[in-house]
């Protein structure tokens, strides 16, 4: 059994991002860019097993994965408060527009084509409410890094891996608003260079 297939084990998921310093890499995505308060509405997109909503504040979240062994991992958590869906979750499926806060996707952009990745967008845009957010954290190319850091993001599990003029070219077509920040040595010991978007849905939602 290869790796990509041992990790659809939640527990196993669970313990590798503990041991490539995932763990670490999404306290400082949550903690520094995110920054959720306390009740807010929070949806996030590829929740996998649940384990972002560790690092948040009591908030109402609602998580989506197409993994059934993920989502029953996230609900065997039993946080107050909290919703975990398994399927894809797409604009014809979202129960509310215009609802959220907060959405996130961690990990998500780099599994997907460019249209997939796009359809992801404008389904958090329209998840959003106005003057929300929308955060992405995903590997990235970027020059100057060393050999070693484009061997582990070409063996990715995701087959998408973008430089960040691509990520941030494909929130432009939904998002007016975006900032992006590239963290070479985020993840420690794996060198696996990452990108953080933040996108803000504009609060005149004529757009």
């Amino acid at each position: 059994m290869g790796l990509s297939r041992l990790l659809e084990i939640p527990g196993l998921y669970d313990r590798f991002q503990w041991l490539v310093g995932g763990v670490r890499c999404r306290q400082v995505y949550v903690r520094e860019h995110i920054r959720p308060q306390r009740g807010q509405r929070v949806l996030d997109i590829g929740c996998g097993t649940g384990d972002m909503l560790l690092l948040f504040p009591e908030v109402e979240y609602h998580g989506w994965d197409p993994s059934a062994a993920y989502i029953n991992k996230a609900k065997q958590r039993n946080i107050a408060n909290s919703h975990f869906h398994c399927g894809e979750l797409t604009q014809a499926n979202l129960e509310q527009h215009a609802y959220f806060d907060i959405v996130h996707s961690s990990g998500v952009l780099h599994h997907v084509d460019d249209p997939t990745a796009g359809k992801l967008i404008r389904t958090a845009f329209a998840a959003l409410k106005p003057a929300g957010k929308f955060f992405t954290l995903d590997g990235c190319y970027h020059p100057g890094q060393s050999t070693l850091a484009r061997i582990v993001l070409s063996a990715d599990r995701g087959k998408y891996v973008r430089n960040e003029e691509s990520y941030r070219r494909l929130a432009a077509e939904v998002f007016p608003t975006i900032n992006s920040f590239l963290y070479p040595k985020l993840l420690r010991p794996l060198p696996y260079p990452v990108l953080i978007m933040e996108m803000t849905k504009p609060e005149d939602v004529s757009r």
